[in-house]
């Protein structure tokens, strides 16, 4: 196809990688008109004996390739493009970013089924029903306690405008309580709301939760569901009928119509780290969406990330606390037993068996937590506590029975066992906790 003397040259990404080659050239397919070409629709094209789909990134008149020797694209799958500009934008910001091949990214951020080099599916031909709404959602909304209700109206005030909030609370403060009642407002401006969690198999109880307070669509996205459930969901994102999306990291990449807030549940998980493939950061993305978007991103945890940490004290972050469990739930009771003054021959301390027994005399259950690797959590003098750590990283040393070794589970360093204290010269050295 030449215009004005010009030949017309497709610029195609591709899920294969050629280093230093972001896209290949290609001719527009035969008999088709380039007023129906625009950036972001996807292609069939041959590449060494197969087809492949490609995402239409540039159309240009100039090809480093000999015009005679570029292939024509066999065939337009859409007919309007697949993603907007913000998003192809925010694809090729994470290519830099990441140094990551396009076609990669690319491929990663969209359903299966779009990609599927053998049967891609035609947007255009799949049924777009209205997402099933939930008309039995009797939830109230919880009455906040001073922190919680902080938080919602910081949040709140600066709906129209890039606020990224660490949100920091116990375990058991509401910390979805507030991200509710976050969303209920994002909800009447007509906007939606992204939520993210760690894992899959949190992802049924969080949408009970959500399905429970909104009468309005609400969607998931994950690799569990089917592939062509998927899409949907995908789709109906895409095209602002699902107001709520909850789902696990790669549902960072779905695009939405009218973005109103982001949320990263269990921030420091670092489930939110892809590492294969394409490696990336979705709770990262997410941040950097809300920043493109000019809308809020609330990242909550009880143990936050050390990054997320950082960046409130650099004040790029605002941080939010919720130093109390909501309702009537309280803290949980610590009790540090001093082993030194216990029977060394017994795994469990006096104190530790007393606790047991009586959970199992009022019909309740114990749960204990061992070391699941090496003899010995720890080597101790019990003459004056001094504990074998590692001179690299400053944890534990774990006392490896078999090989009569000290070895480091964080940085793998290790060291010979001594026979004697080195702080205060007592003959012997004890074990201290149940190993494997």
């Amino acid at each position: 196809m030449i215009i004005e003397n010009k030949p017309i040259i497709l610029r195609i990404a591709l899920p294969v990688l050629i280093p230093g080659v972001e896209c290949l050239d290609y001719l527009p397919p035969p008999n088709v008109p380039l007023t129906q070409l625009r950036r972001g629709m996807r292609l069939q094209v041959p590449l060494k004996n197969k087809v492949y789909v490609g995402l239409l990134w540039e159309i240009a008149t100039y090809s480093e390739v000999d015009i005679s020797k570029l292939k024509a694209a066999l065939a337009v799958l859409d007919t309007t493009p697949l993603l907007s500009e913000e998003n192809l934008n925010l694809l090729a910001w994470a290519s830099h970013y990441y140094y990551h091949p396009l076609g990669e990214v690319i491929t990663a951020a969209l359903p299966p089924l779009l990609t599927d080099s053998k049967r891609p599916a035609t947007v255009e031909f799949i049924k777009t029903p209205t997402p099933v709404t939930h008309p039995s959602a009797t939830q109230l909304p919880l009455t906040l306690n001073p922190a919680q209700a902080q938080v919602v109206q910081q949040v709140c005030e600066h709906l129209d405008q890039f606020y990224p909030n660490l949100l920091e609370g116990v375990t058991g403060s509401g910390k979805t309580e507030v991200y509710l009642q976050i969303i209920q407002q994002v909800l009447e401006q007509k906007r939606q709301a992204l939520v993210l969690v760690p894992e899959i198999n949190l992802t049924p109880q969080m949408l009970e939760r959500f399905q429970q307070r909104f009468s309005v669509p609400i969607v998931a996205l994950h690799s569990q569901l089917k592939p062509s459930e998927r899409l949907q969901n995908w789709l109906w994102a895409r095209a602002g009928l699902a107001p709520i999306i909850i789902g696990t990291r790669s549902a960072i990449w779905t695009p939405l119509a009218r973005p109103g807030i982001f949320i990263v549940d269990e921030e420091h998980d670092p489930s939110y780290k892809q590492q294969d493939s394409f490696s990336y950061s979705a709770r990262d993305i997410a941040v950097i969406r809300a920043q493109r978007a000019q809308v809020p991103v609330v990242l909550g945890s009880a143990t936050p990330s050390l990054d997320s940490l950082y960046n409130v004290q650099q004040h790029r972050y605002s941080h939010s606390v919720l130093p109390e469990r909501a309702g009537n739930a309280v803290h949980p009771r610590f009790h540090f037993v001093d082993m030194r003054k216990q029977n060394h021959k017994n795994a469990l301390s006096q104190p530790l068996q007393e606790a047991i027994s009586h959970c199992l005399a009022v019909q309740q259950q114990a749960l204990i937590f061992i070391n699941q690797r090496g003899y010995a959590p720890t080597l101790m003098c019990y003459q004056c506590a001094w504990i074998a750590t590692c001179q690299h990283c400053d944890s534990h040393l774990v006392y490896h029975e078999s090989h009569r070794k000290l070895i480091c589970h964080h940085c793998g360093d290790t060291q010979p066992v001594n026979n004697t204290c080195p702080h205060c010269g007592h003959s012997k050295l004890s074990p201290l906790g149940q190993g494997t």
